[in-house]
């Protein structure tokens, strides 16, 4: 059994002001430097004061005026070029590191039909897989304060706290999301309606402190969660909740970290979403318990991070879940797994007074139920039940009873079909974030609408060219269709549209098959600015300009997303075939579905590995499936087979398209570009997967990879190439 291993930091001298040699470059940045924001951390209160008057220009806020939390930690917001950063980071005792934006670790949420999600309330069967369904009320007996960092809590829910805060500047705890509500609606125990979600008792002596550290985005700053955790130290938390995480290491980060754990904080974190093997950070530091996913079959859920940073693992697909307002339904995410595990971190402590931070992780993970290997599963999977009544694991000198098998008993829940996430058109619109930057509640409400119409239509879900199947070009259609978005205006002139679809091309298409697809375009076109997609029965005059311009923006945003559910290389790697055939040896009805029993996975496996490559829509080939629909349903349109694919299309195809429209700018590839290259050293392990015909694409569009290369914008040429599969 593995434990994660903690780290002991040592103390650093204090520089004295006469040791400083501070390099300053000067503040007037010239007009087309890149300056962004960054925090920067001293060790003294000396150079803090020095670097402030030095940088004074620089200074996002005043010393005076910065956020308390982060004063105390000699940490200054500063608007900096790269070049600043670099000199300051140069000088002893001085950290520069950009303000990186941390996301949420959800990844979906269904809103499936109301019976199948009562009955998934009433099984609640990541309670049972987690032993935690009838908690004794009376065991617990200290006060054990839970921090949940999120996004804040519905305001007319019924879980009591006994403290809130908002950290973000001049507004309040209200959550804006449901993501805050869902997480704290599975710690605790809530009764809204028939859907009763939580672990915790409300009888438990159990505090709950709501901090909302998340915007209406599900987004927040690196300095806030900076905020966030010097906040827990100050107020005595036990232990803290934080469903969210970024890619990029942070040592400022860590500083708070590892003063929360010396504070005898206990610190939960959900690993993330992207199916990658770099667990996301906070999760990833070891003074954290980091947490991945398990679905019902207790399989590792696919958009699960792996590594050796994970410690344990829970329930976190398709779980019932209440948002706000009461509204029930399922959801997927590492968030939810973390909240398994902080809610029965804290139960066990409460009721083992006795005990510290450091002896109630070690019972966790050593009466863990062991699942398989380390990089997936951690420690185990969580188990209260057990940990409740062998308290003795959490002594460092115990080991675990050699006699008891801690292997997991093969078993699989039952979960409604409704609620098997498919690329269908409500995940289409689950791309899309409930708040948008310039568009109003109502105009986000258009867009999701006009994402599923491609789906919905008799009409448009024939064409090809707005699917991404076939010889179509993806890169070519998107920008034809978000062009026309920025084209239609009061006028209503509807040449100025139909000449952006005029300027489609495939090199892989004929003549007489390229005339079809404009042709096409032009007819989704004209539904997008006649037709209200609300409206169902698709009849009326034509709609506004402004409604027209975000239908075809929707219509835009489902081409770009279908081309990872469809143009995506199927993973050849050892992870990839595990993945595959888990699939196939846990679902009787992929089985049924072989053309040739397991012969046909194993053709469909070594073709992936070929030198030709399958994509994700050529799986459903009938030398592969004799029932191509199951196919689709659990491999090319599932979002939990490579779910990457989902994680990238939400971050990419989807919020790039929105960017570009709310800034009113053109059409750029980056919309098909999985990651920004030039943010992370970890692009290839974490999107290693290639799209078919992505640089060809590009090319027929009218794109050059050559305008976007080092010295402009930081590409290298091989960064394309690793993101394009062109046999």
């Amino acid at each position: 059994m593995k434990l994660k291993k903690t780290l002991v930091l040592f103390g650093c001298a204090i520089l004295t002001l006469s040791a400083m040699n501070l390099t300053v470059i000067s503040n007037a940045a010239e007009k087309d430097a890149f300056v962004k924001e960054y925090l920067v951390q001293t060790e003294s209160d000396q150079l803090y004061e020095t670097i402030s008057l030095e940088y004074e220009d620089t200074l996002n806020a005043p010393p005076k005026e910065a956020p308390l939390k982060l004063e105390e930690e000699h940490i200054l917001l500063m608007d900096l070029t790269p070049e600043q950063a670099y000199a300051l980071n140069q000088e002893d005792g001085v950290t520069a590191e950009p303000n990186v934006i941390l996301n949420a670790a959800e990844f979906t949420e269904v809103q499936p039909a109301i019976e199948d999600v009562k009955s998934l309330a009433e099984q609640q069967w990541n309670l049972s897989a987690v032993q935690a369904e009838s908690v004794d009320e009376s065991a617990a007996t200290k006060k054990i304060n839970i921090a949940i960092l999120d996004s804040g809590v519905d305001l007319l829910g019924d879980v009591e706290f006994d403290y809130q805060t908002s950290l973000i500047p001049e507004e309040n705890t209200d959550d804006q999301t449901g993501h805050g509500t869902m997480i704290t609606n599975l710690i605790a125990q809530n009764q809204n309606g028939f859907c009763e979600t939580g672990i915790i008792p409300d009888s438990s002596p159990i505090g709950l402190y709501n901090v909302r550290i998340l915007d209406e985005n599900n987004q927040t700053p690196l300095s806030r969660v900076i905020e966030g955790i010097q906040w827990c130290i100050d107020h005595h938390i036990d232990v803290i909740n934080m469903s969210f995480g970024t890619e990029e290491y942070s040592e400022i980060l860590h500083n708070v970290i590892s003063k929360a754990q010396d504070a005898g904080i206990l610190m939960v974190a959900s690993a993330g979403n992207s199916g990658s093997n770099l667990v996301e950070y906070p999760a990833g530091y070891s003074e954290v318990i980091g947490v991945g996913s398990v679905n019902e079959n207790l399989t590792y859920s696919t958009f699960s991070n792996s590594g050796s940073a994970i410690e344990l693992v829970a329930p976190g697909e398709n779980i019932p879940v209440t948002s706000y307002w009461g509204l029930q339904g399922a959801g997927s995410g590492t968030s939810y797994a973390a909240a398994h595990v902080t809610a029965i971190a804290a139960l066990l402590w409460s009721e083992n007074p006795q005990r510290n931070a450091a002896e109630i992780r070690t019972l966790l993970n050593k009466s863990a139920l062991d699942l398989g290997e380390d990089s997936s599963y951690g420690n185990g999977m969580v188990n209260y039940q057990y940990a409740s009544t062998h308290t003795e694991l959490a002594d460092p000198e115990s080991i675990v009873d050699e006699d008891w098998d801690r292997m997991a008993d093969p078993q699989t829940y039952e979960v409604p079909d409704s609620l098997k996430a498919s690329w269908h058109y409500n995940m289409h619109a689950a791309l899309i974030p409930s708040s948008v930057s310039g568009l109003t509640a109502h105009e986000v409400d258009v867009v999701k609408a006009a994402s599923r119409y491609s789906d919905q239509s008799e009409t448009l879900q024939n064409y090809d060219v707005l699917h991404a199947r076939d010889y179509t070009n993806y890169v070519s259609a998107a920008k034809c269709m978000y062009e026309a978005a920025l084209a239609w205006n009061t006028n209503k002139n509807y040449d100025d549209i139909y000449a952006k679809a005029d300027s489609y091309y495939s090199s892989d298409e004929s003549a007489a098959v390229r005339a079809t697809n404009i042709s096409n375009l032009k007819t989704a076109m004209k539904h997008a600015v006649y037709y209200n997609f609300q409206n169902k029965a698709e009849s009326g005059s034509a709609v506004s300009a402004n409604r027209g311009r975000l239908q075809l923006l929707g219509l835009a945003i489902h081409i770009g997303g279908d081309t990872y559910a469809h143009k995506s290389m199927c993973d050849g790697s050892p992870s990839g075939e595990f993945e595959i055939r888990n699939i196939y040896n846990n679902s009787s009805k992929v089985q049924d579905a072989t053309a040739n029993g397991e012969d046909s996975i194993d053709d469909l496996i070594r073709d992936i590995k070929s030198a030709k490559g399958v994509t994700t829509a050529g799986m459903g080939n009938a030398k592969y499936f004799s029932n191509v629909g199951i196919c689709n349903e659990y491999y090319t349109d599932s979002i939990n087979y490579m779910a990457k694919r989902y994680s990238v299309a939400t971050k990419v195809a989807t919020n790039k398209l929105l960017n570009y429209y709310s800034n009113k700018t053109y059409f750029r590839p980056y919309a098909f570009c999985p990651y920004e290259i030039s943010t992370t050293a970890n692009f290839r392990n974490n999107y290693s997967y290639k799209t078919r015909h992505l640089i060809k694409f590009l090319n027929d569009a009218g794109f050059s990879i050559n305008s976007y290369l080092n010295g402009k914008n930081s590409y290298q040429t091989s960064d394309w190439y690793a993101l394009s599969f062109d046999n």
